[in-house]
C-alpha cells in the first residue's frame, strides 16, 4: 500500500481542489482527501508541489499506425500519453488506409488493447458514396 501526501487534489467534476493525500494499492484508490488517516504500513511519496487529477482525455491524437508507423505507433503514442497523465486517446482517422469502415475500427481497437498503455478509441472518417449514373 502506498500514499501520495501533500499533493494538490484537483477534480473539476466534483469541485475538489485542496491539499491532501491519496492512499492506493495495485487495485486502485482506497482513500482520498484532506483529513485521511494513513495506515501504519503505508509507503509514503511526498507530493509537495504536485497536482493530482483524474486521468486526462486527449480528443485529437494523430498516429501513423496503420500504414505510416515511422511517424508514430499505438505503443509509442500511448507511452507519451501515459507520461503526460493522459489515460484515454481519441485517434484521428488520417491513417493509410483511412479508418473509414467497421473492420478497420475493430482492427485498431484490438491492436490497441494488445500494445497501448492507455485506452484508445479510434474515430472513423466519413466518406462520400460515389455518384451513380
Amino acid at each position: 500500500m502506498r500514499a501520495i501526501t501533500n499533493t494538490r487534489l484537483f477534480d473539476p467534476a466534483s469541485g475538489l481542489d485542496e491539499v491532501g493525500a491519496i492512499v492506493f494499492d495495485n487495485e486502485g484508490i482506497i482513500a482520498c482527501g484532506k483529513n485521511i488517516s494513513l495506515p501504519p504500513d503505508v509507503s509514503i511519496i511526498d507530493g509537495t508541489g504536485l497536482i493530482t487529477t483524474p486521468g486526462l482525455v486527449d480528443m485529437q491524437v494523430f498516429i501513423g499506425e496503420p500504414g505510416e508507423e515511422y511517424r508514430e505507433t499505438l505503443a509509442t503514442a500511448s507511452q507519451a500519453a501515459a507520461a503526460g497523465g493522459v489515460t484515454t486517446m481519441i485517434m484521428m482517422p488520417d491513417t493509410q488506409p483511412v479508418i473509414d469502415d467497421a473492420a478497420l475500427v475493430d482492427y485498431i481497437s484490438r491492436r490497441a488493447r494488445g500494445t497501448a498503455l492507455v485506452n484508445v478509441h479510434p474515430m472513423a472518417g466519413i466518406k462520400r458514396r460515389p455518384a451513380f449514373g
